[in-house]
């Protein structure tokens, strides 16, 4: 079985389909970080993005192969994002993690990173759900970002 780091001291296992995505145990990390797994399942499988990322994976156990919940890795840092309170002990972490998740966000939309060609090849593979209301949602706020942008031009921030 191979395991990837979530945060620096948190390995959880991971496991590759034949298409070569690889995908996350959220019960693992939830194991990990003292985070009531039955909760998150059920968030998981409700939201109509993280859903689906979401596949199940016979994994290596001592009773045999069992089919686990596994979620699309490039979803488990926003599925993260979403969980607020963790034990004290944990919170620092998570909290760090999230100001990370803020950053990334502001250098992927303010800083240009979204136009970069290379970067663009990447997102093509992620699964995005077929939903009216979230592909209007996305047509409006690129609307207002693109007229924002352009009454900004060539003024000073």
């Amino acid at each position: 079985m191979c395991y990837i780091s979530v945060f620096a001291d948190t390995l959880v296992p991971v496991a590759a389909t034949e298409d070569g995505k690889a995908y996350l145990s959220p019960r693992a990390i939830c194991d990990s970080l003292g985070i009531d797994w039955p909760t998150q399942r059920v968030k998981i499988k409700e939201d109509p993005v993280l859903s689906v990322g979401v596949v199940e994976i016979p994994m290596p156990s001592a009773g045999g192969p069992q089919r686990t919940m596994m979620l699309n890795k490039e979803m488990v840092p926003g599925w993260l994002f979403t969980i607020k309170k963790v034990h004290p002990d944990i919170q620092a972490k998570l909290n760090r993690f999230r100001l990370e998740c803020f950053v990334a966000l502001d250098t992927w939309f303010n800083k240009g990173l979204r136009k970069n060609e290379a970067v663009m090849v990447l997102v093509a593979y992620i699964p995005i759900p077929k939903s009216r209301s979230i592909s209007r949602s996305f047509a409006r706020t690129r609307a207002l970002n693109l007229a924002s942008a352009s009454a900004c031009e060539g003024k000073e921030p």
